[in-house]
Parts: structure tokens; C-alpha cells; sequence
């Protein structure tokens, strides 16, 4: 590890932050005031609980034996923790409007017993992902030596699927592990995908999605590229949406592509997606990767590899 690495890495930083606040009254100016009676934070480094007058509680991320929800639940309009900026979340604090929240308690487990508890912190699975990803991370740094890629991909046999359109004719192949099973009713997912891989077990979010749409529009692959993110930008804000990668230097089937890799929220999970977009005879297609973002990557060198035995079939 050289001595740059290594100073990135003693840097102790705030990924999430969440502060309990209470009104008191102010005499001087005759007016409720808002004062921090409690300070949640979750660091590349600790886990640290502050209450006011009692001072503040650390589990080291390392230490730590697990983080458990509890009492999950959603709740109508009420107030939620929030989260402030950080590695993986958008800035918000407050109060809720919304149908529906998802909140829960986080239990923090040092030596056999709960040691912190974060109570009422909303969409608890995103906070908990996170911290399980961080003490990962510090486990690899710990034990110095690369992330361990062939969990989910130790089948080394794999199969190729040929994608046929409606007329019969042939317009990809794509190599796909066998623990990549095929999805049949994809369209109920989004009408433009014409197939879906999903990796097992099926209760895992990870699965790579091929969608083939017309290019009404004439667009360029810049044009196109940037639109979907701007899109993403505006669709996915409400989603923790983060842009982690973006060129215009990728390929896909011996055509130019452009990539974008970034993280949101699929069903209340925060996941990291791999796009990748190219253009061929009039046509956009688009190969999208996701998965639980602590996942991403162990997963990304199979997905490497079946995106790049993408082909497209010449026409007969």
C-alpha cells in the first residue's frame, strides 16, 4: 500500500450524519429555539452515539459484530430521521408529507450485546448496507489483500443465448453463466427489454437487463447518453441518485458505447447500476447491470465478461 493510499485511508470522514433536535424557549429573543440534545454518525472509521450532558458512545467499525433492524415499520406522515450528505446519501432533514415511510430501529451489536440503538432512522436498510460495506472494506485493508471476486461466480460452465426478434431474426448472442437464469416475463418490467438475466438466488437484486428501442429521433450516442442521465438526475433525485462514472469510451459488440455507472434505490435497497449503450442499424441498444451496491464488486468481473462477450449476429 503506498504512503498516498495509506493517507486517504487514516482520514476518518462522515457518511451519515443525523441529528435529534429539540425546541426550547429562548427568553432573550422571545422565541422557540431549536437546540442538538443527540448526534448519530456513521464514519469510514466508527460507529459514535453523543447525547448532550452524557457524552458520546464509539464501536469501531472493525469491532463491530453486526448491525440488526428492528420494530420495521412504515408510518404516515410523521417525522423521519434524515440523513445529511455523505459518501452514498443525499442531503435532506426533516419532516415527512408522504404517504409512507419506511422506519426502523438500528441495533448495534459490540461483544455480544447492543450497544448503540438508533431509533426511528428512515429506510434503515440503506444505513445498515452501508455500514456492512464499510467494515468490509476495512476488513480488506486490514487483512491487505484484494477483494474477494469469485463468491458469486465460482460456475466456470457457461451458455450463450441468442436473442430472435418477432420476424425470426437473429440480432445478438451474449454468454451467460449458469447461475444467470433467463426471465421469460420481462416485458412486465419495462416493455423495451427483450431479455433478463438473473442471478440466482432469485431474492438477490442482482440481474443484467438487455432492452432494444428504435431511434425515432435520429440521436447520436453523445446526445442520447446525456439525455438519460439528465433524465436520471431528475427522475432518480427523490432515490439517492449518485453518478459514480461516465464515458464515452466503452464498446459494446464492436460499436461505440458509452457507460454510466451510478447508485439509487430499488425497492428501498441501495444499489449500484451499470449501464452501457450503443447504437446499431437504427437501433438503441442498452444493457443495464444492478445490484446491492456492497455487492457490485464481487459481481462486476463475471458482468465484465459476459458484456464483453456481447455480439451482434449479422443479418441473412
Amino acid at each position: 500500500m503506498s504512503q498516498e493510499q495509506q493517507g486517504q485511508h487514516d482520514q476518518e470522514v462522515i457518511l451519515w450524519l443525523n441529528e435529534i433536535t429539540k425546541s426550547v424557549w429562548h427568553k432573550l429573543h422571545t422565541k422557540h429555539t431549536k437546540i442538538v440534545i443527540q448526534t448519530q454518525e456513521i464514519t469510514n472509521y466508527n460507529v459514535v452515539l453523543s447525547r448532550d450532558n452524557e457524552g458520546a458512545i464509539k464501536i469501531p467499525l472493525i469491532e463491530l459484530d453486526d448491525v440488526q433492524i428492528m420494530n420495521n415499520r412504515s408510518v404516515s406522515q410523521g417525522i423521519y430521521s434524515g440523513f445529511s450528505s455523505g459518501r452514498y446519501f443525499c442531503s435532506y432533514h426533516g419532516f415527512s408529507n408522504s404517504n409512507s415511510r419506511h422506519v426502523g430501529d438500528l441495533v448495534f451489536l459490540h461483544g455480544g450485546k447492543p450497544e448503540i440503538i438508533f431509533r426511528n432512522i428512515a429506510a434503515p436498510n440503506r444505513v445498515a448496507s452501508l455500514v456492512k460495506a464499510e467494515k468490509k472494506r476495512l476488513q480488506q485493508l486490514q487483512n491487505d489483500k484484494p477483494i474477494d471476486n469469485t463468491a458469486p461466480i465460482q460456475q466456470e460452465k457457461i451458455q450463450c443465448y441468442q436473442y430472435q426478434d418477432k420476424t425470426g431474426q437473429n440480432l445478438f448472442q451474449i454468454n451467460r453463466p449458469l447461475n444467470f437464469i433467463v426471465i421469460t416475463d420481462h416485458e412486465a418490467i419495462n416493455k423495451n427489454y427483450v431479455v433478463i438475466l438473473k442471478a440466482l438466488p432469485l431474492t438477490s437484486l442482482a440481474a443484467l437487463g438487455i432492452a432494444i428501442s428504435d431511434n425515432d429521433k435520429d440521436l447520436t450516442l453523445d446526445v442520447y447518453a446525456n439525455t438519460n442521465i439528465e433524465t436520471l438526475f431528475i427522475i432518480e433525485k427523490t432515490k439517492n441518485f449518485h453518478l459514480l462514472e461516465s464515458t464515452n469510451k466503452a464498446t459494446l459488440g464492436g460499436e461505440k458505447a458509452h457507460m454510466i455507472v451510478y447508485n439509487g434505490l430499488i425497492n428501498n435497497v441501495y444499489s449500484t447500476h451499470l449501464n452501457i449503450i450503443a447504437m446499431h442499424n437504427n437501433k438503441i441498444y442498452s444493457i443495464l447491470f444492478n445490484c446491492d451496491v456492497d455487492e457490485y464488486q464481487q459481481y462486476l468481473p463475471i458482468v465484465t465478461r459476459m458484456i464483453e462477450s456481447f455480439t451482434f449476429i449479422v443479418r441473412t
